[in-house]
């Protein structure tokens, strides 16, 4: 495999908020606004948030400094922390049932098989408190948005696209989409829809956001936010 064909290790705030795309990293920034906005709403005086798949726990860490009163705890059994003042569980086993005010999946299920996504929503509901919220963020694989972060990634890791040209037309247009053998390091085939209709087998969805452009429908955004409570 040549130099300019093998995928190149790209840190993850590059991939983000310091993106060299300015439409993708315009998008990222908008999604980390409200992803704080949405968490501190939610969260009760001196409540308490978990944030499952945290990473460095920079997102947490800025929810910890918008509401310094609240325990914030970062669920990551494979980053290291960067971010101060957050509590580092590597198991969700160690915590209590019912002790979370806020349940937090930023970017995560779009990551997870359907069995772990089962596994990590039981214990979403083991770890809630009766009149707690999970507040869930997932990238949009379909619409508008497909081609040009196919796009956008195929340039930042200089490597060809997961999806063919078939495969990106029918995505565009919202159809069903064969989803990636290996979601941990591709988000071909997710389907925001798909995820949305899961949780709501076991939460009631009580507000969904479009980001960045809230205003405009989901085919013409990056990414959807999910607000769900206990049924």
């Amino acid at each position: 495999m040549s130099g300019t064909t093998r995928p190149r290790s790209i840190a993850y705030d590059r991939q983000t908020l310091r993106h060299p795309n300015p439409f993708a990293r315009f998008a990222h920034v908008r999604r980390h606004k409200t992803a704080v906005r949405f968490a501190t709403r939610y969260l009760a005086p001196h409540g308490s948030i978990l944030d499952v798949g945290a990473g460095t726990g920079a997102l947490l860490g800025e929810i910890g400094a918008a509401r310094p009163d609240v325990t914030c705890t970062a669920f990551e059994p494979y980053m290291a922390l960067s971010a101060p003042g957050l509590r580092h569980v590597t198991a969700l086993d160690v915590l209590q049932h019912h002790s979370v005010d806020v349940v937090s999946a930023f970017e995560v299920f779009e990551h997870l098989t359907p069995s772990r996504v089962d596994g990590c929503l039981a214990e979403v509901k083991r770890l809630l408190k009766p009149d707690g919220h999970f507040i869930v963020s997932v990238p949009i694989m379909e619409g508008i948005a497909l081609p040009l972060k196919e796009g956008s990634r195929a340039i930042l890791f200089r490597r060809s696209s997961d999806y063919s040209g078939a495969e990106l037309i029918a995505g565009m247009f919202g159809r069903a989409v064969a989803r990636t053998e290996n979601p941990l390091v591709s988000h071909k085939g997710f389907s925001h829809r798909g995820l949305a209709a899961r949780l709501a087998s076991d939460f009631r969805l009580i507000e969904r956001r479009f980001s960045p452009f809230p205003w405009l429908p989901w085919w013409m955004n990056s990414q959807v936010f999910l607000v769900l409570r206990h049924p």
